[in-house]
């Protein structure tokens, strides 16, 4: 083969890829209309990212014009309240009309394509708005642009780590009624075992008051021969003895009274704690442990009361009361958390490659027939 029915067949080649890169372009755009009419309208956008000559105008999915004019708001006669911005003038092409409650709102999607879609209202017969055949004296409306997609990605992610920590704090609220649960058990058998005790004293007096009553008979002639022997022991006692005795008797009472003193001294202020008011804050280490007992009692009361129903038994369909006995609820609540962070954590990747792969297009356009055309 010569060299030059080679160089004419690589350029057959290179006529027909770049009629089919062509044809892409086109399907993608979402069709070419050439020589159509075209009316203009400007759209007044605060900012307008990604949008530049070319980008589609679309109106419920249909492709309607394209973006003729990009610039600055730059005008002398702009309102002082208004602010700067950007000023898009659209290409609407025949017969397509805008009416007077079309919004244009500029729209992004996660690869970093851009559109602007003319958002319409609920009425049945709006009027149309005049568009113009000059693109220079177009009238000019206001646009809206969209919430960016990766922005809602990224809010998503950060709500699904909050739930996370919020699952978390539930868990450790529930592992605190558990304890709180089991503390009151060994409250409840604490009284329990005073109650018992208060019992037995009760029935130890009344045995003792039994004997008393049946040994009647026996005890008064005990009682008066102990009489007869502390009288004879007075009577065998000199002087001396006597008054040793009474001097240690003496003493005896002198030491009982100091003590009632001291421990009457030390009980009053437990007595003031013991009697006084309920909004009086105790002063001895008793009184406020028995503060704190009140105080704990009340509060297991408030959540005894909360967690029963009207039967004193424990109400299995509050919301709580479901967390703490079906286990079920929060393992699928954790495994439906962790699978949507999975799913984020796997989409970061994907994500990451096509924004790469539309910005080397966007930077460079011909870098995919240079790629499909070397040897």
């Amino acid at each position: 083969m010569s060299d030059r029915a080679l160089e004419f067949r690589i350029g057959i080649f290179i006529i027909f890829a770049s009629i089919g890169l062509i044809g892409l372009g086109i399907m993608f755009s979402g069709g070419l209309q050439l020589g159509a009419k075209q009316s203009y309208i400007t759209v007044k956008f605060v900012n307008a990212p990604g949008v530049a000559v070319g980008v589609p105008v679309r109106k419920n999915g249909i492709r309607i014009g394209a973006v003729t004019k990009v610039e600055f708001d730059e005008r002398t006669d702009r309102p002082k309240n208004e602010p700067e911005g950007v000023l898009i003038t659209l290409g609407i092409e025949e017969p397509f009309k805008l009416t007077q409650e079309s919004i244009p709102m500029i729209q992004r999607a996660l690869i970093g394509d851009t559109l602007i879609e003319i958002m319409t209202g609920s009425k049945k017969n709006p009027e149309p708005i005049q568009l113009s055949a000059d693109p220079e004296k177009a009238m000019i409306i206001q646009g809206q642009v969209s919430a960016d997609p990766n922005e809602a990605l990224a809010l998503a992610t950060n709500a699904l780590n909050q739930a996370g920590k919020t699952l978390s704090s539930i868990e450790e609220a529930a592992i605190g009624v558990a304890a709180l649960t089991k503390k009151a058990e060994l409250l409840e058998d604490f009284i329990n075992t005073w109650s018992k005790t208060g019992k037995n004293l009760g029935q130890l007096a009344e045995r003792a008051d039994k004997i008393v009553v049946e040994n009647e008979a026996d005890i008064k002639p005990s009682i008066a021969a102990l009489k007869r022997i502390l009288e004879g022991a007075d009577q065998t006692f000199d002087a001396d003895a006597r008054s040793r005795i009474q001097a240690v008797i003496k003493r005896a009472d002198a030491l009982t009274e100091s003590l009632d003193k001291d421990v009457m001294a030390a009980l009053k202020p437990l007595a003031a704690d013991l009697g006084s008011d309920t909004k009086r804050t105790p002063v001895t280490n008793l009184g406020q442990a028995l503060l704190r007992l009140n105080a704990m009692a009340a509060q297991l009361g408030l959540l005894t009361r909360t967690l029963s129903d009207s039967n004193g038994q424990l109400n299995t369909t509050g919301s709580l009361q479901k967390l703490l006995t079906d286990g079920s609820l929060y393992s699928e609540t954790t495994a439906t958390m962790r699978g949507a962070n999975e799913i984020v954590k796997a989409l970061r990747p994907a994500i990451k490659n096509m924004s790469v792969f539309a910005e080397r297009v966007a930077a460079d356009p011909g870098a995919i027939s240079r790629g499909a055309l070397k040897p």
